[in-house]
């Protein structure tokens, strides 16, 4: 789906950590507002790029010990992942972690021709995995495959992503597509809650361009922190559907029980 490249002009705020800092950027948040999607892209990419294979190590451990530690990790049965490119903060950590605690494992499964994707079962056999058209692992077609609308907690890759839950993908929609049923309140009596997965520096200081098809996130985590996403703070009509208010309520339950 193509993003639109308008933004709005409020702005917000994003701590340093071993991941870097948006902040600290030498794209002020000035000059944030007047890039485009793709130029956003391009920013955020650069940063992340920017990080030491030591640092992204470090950061997936950290991910993975604080995240294990959550209400949304211990009361999720199954889980979607993703396996990391580009620069993607790592999730590997977490995944063994599932896998170990006997959580079912799904990896995301992209079908190029019309954006679809859907989501297989993962078991942990790395020689299991085939590389799909863009040379990422993707389990087998044979796999168990898991319907999008009962999974119980969904793991998201992203380039960059901002305080109101707005995520910045690599604009194909794939995400937007698979979990478009949380807006329509008949479609899920319990819809996955979306956790976007980003470095510091991932984390815009000003709102992202939006458009009315995109699935904002219920809250991120950092290999720091988990933040629940300020969805009920904007006038939006997406973030006012009946499941984004039981995904923000999901969201506040797990930050108070941690």
């Amino acid at each position: 789906m193509p993003k639109n490249s308008s933004r709005n002009s409020s702005s917000g705020s994003a701590s340093g950590s071993a991941s870097g800092s948006a902040s600290g950027s030498a794209t002020g948040s000035s000059q944030l507002v007047s890039l485009s999607g793709d130029q956003l892209r391009a920013h955020f990419r650069a940063q992340r790029r920017a990080l030491s294979e030591a640092q992204q190590h470090a950061s997936a451990q950290q991910l993975a010990q604080h995240f294990t530690r959550s209400a949304a990790f211990h009361h999720a049965e199954s889980i979607a992942f993703y396996l990391a490119a580009d620069g993607e903060l790592s999730v590997d950590c977490l995944l063994a972690a599932a896998l170990a605690a006997g959580k079912r494992c799904f990896l995301p499964v992209a079908e190029r021709e019309d954006c679809s994707m859907r989501f297989l079962r993962y078991e942990g056999d790395l020689s299991s995995l085939v590389a799909n058209a863009w040379g990422i692992l993707e389990p087998a077609s044979s796999c168990e495959a898991i319907a999008a609308t009962d999974l119980d907690l969904v793991l998201m890759p992203l380039v960059a992503c901002d305080e109101h839950g707005n995520r910045l993908g690599r604009g194909k929609g794939f995400y937007d597509r698979a979990f478009d049923f949380v807006r329509t309140p008949s479609a899920s009596e319990n819809p996955p809650l979306l956790v976007g997965i980003a470095h510091e520096c991932q984390i815009c200081p000003t709102p992202l361009p939006y458009e009315s098809w995109d699935v904002p996130l219920a809250a991120i985590a950092t290999p720091t922190k988990l933040l629940a996403s300020k969805l009920l703070a904007s006038s939006t009509p997406i973030y006012l559907t009946f499941h984004f208010l039981l995904a923000c309520l999901k969201t506040l339950a797990i930050l108070l029980y941690k």
